[in-house]
């Protein structure tokens, strides 16, 4: 029998509250991991730099502004209720992983702070990064790392089955491929359905494509949804430097070469190590897929910073002062 105070302590639980807060101090925890890695540049952040044929510095994948505000202890990305959500997800989905991966490997699985990288920059700024897996034999020498990431939309399911992994994800992986030194994989699940229809439906694969066998067609062919699925991509560095990959599954087809090398993510966090000194923030950064392919939307229209680039650029330390104004939501 419930006692009265039982009853009184029940009738006052309010679990959307609980929940909310729970977030809330998540949120808060994150922000103060963050300021006890002011002065190091992270591999998350992963871009890269190159000079074009005009000489012209040009930089995609992970904006060199957001990393350098990082690097100064400032976040000037989102951290509201939402994009928590999709990002804690996103950490389950990895542990998740590793809880299959166990029943099945025999040798010894590590994972983030167990096997980290660490270099430094010209400047002499330290970068560090934590692999999301690295299967290794019984000695814990590495022998595979693998790069997780949680389908989080339609459009990157449609990418990922077409077999075109995203470039910031090819960078990051590749970034911790060259400092481990051993082969990488980048693999993508997605564990809901996907609804697929009208104008839509002819971005993805066509019934008896590659990548139509993790989607559902009606009886005229045409596709009606996507359903969960897992597609993994086998990565290496190419003889010109450059990194190449090939959907796991169809091996036999000719590796892709991308944009992005070892040289390439090294100038990148060599640009940003000095964007204090030179106080020149470059150009902004471009949206590019994993073979340079310029993409249909701009990483600026969807920055919190972007009202702050578009006003202050010209004039680094107006800039600088505005950034720290940015802070993130926390409902």
């Amino acid at each position: 029998m419930v006692s009265l105070d039982e009853n009184i302590f029940i009738n006052h639980i309010r679990v959307k509250e609980l929940f909310d807060e729970g977030v809330r101090l998540s949120v808060q925890e994150h922000a103060e991991q963050e300021t006890k890695k002011v002065g190091i540049l992270r591999a998350g952040n992963t871009g890269i730099a190159a000079v074009d044929e005009k000489g012209n510095l040009e930089i995609a994948g992970k904006c060199h502004r957001q990393t350098f505000l990082r690097l100064v202890g400032i976040s000037s990305e989102d951290a509201d209720y939402s994009r928590e959500l999709m990002f804690d997800s996103g950490r389950s989905n990895e542990d998740l992983w590793v809880a299959v991966l166990q029943r099945s490997y025999k040798g010894v699985i590590l994972r983030e702070e167990e096997i980290p990288i660490q270099w430094t920059t010209k400047a002499g700024i330290p970068v560090s990064g934590r692999p999301d897996i690295v299967l290794c034999d019984n000695d814990k020498k590495p022998l595979r790392g693998l790069e997780l990431k949680l389908v989080s939309s339609m459009w990157t399911a449609r990418d990922v089955l077409m077999g075109r992994p995203k470039g910031l994800h090819v960078m990051q992986a590749g970034h911790y491929m060259w400092k481990l030194g051993v082969p990488f994989e980048l693999w993508y699940t997605s564990r809901v359905d996907w609804s697929v229809l009208g104008w839509a439906q002819k971005h993805y694969p066509r019934y008896g494509e590659p990548g139509s066998e993790h989607c559902e067609y009606d009886d005229n062919g045409l596709i009606r949804k996507v359903i969960p699925f897992t597609q993994g991509f086998h990565l290496r560095f190419g003889e010109k430097g450059f990194i190449e990959y090939t959907p796991v599954g169809q091996e036999d087809e000719p590796w892709k070469e991308t944009i992005v090398s070892a040289e390439r993510i090294e100038a990148y966090y060599d640009y940003v190590a000095q964007i204090g000194q030179t106080k020149n923030l470059g150009p902004r950064p471009q949206n590019l897929s994993s073979t340079g392919e310029k993409q249909n939307w701009k990483f600026c229209d969807y920055c919190p910073l972007k009202p702050t680039c578009d006003a202050h650029e010209s004039d680094f330390d107006t800039w600088l002062e505005a950034a720290k104004g940015i802070v993130p939501k926390a409902e």
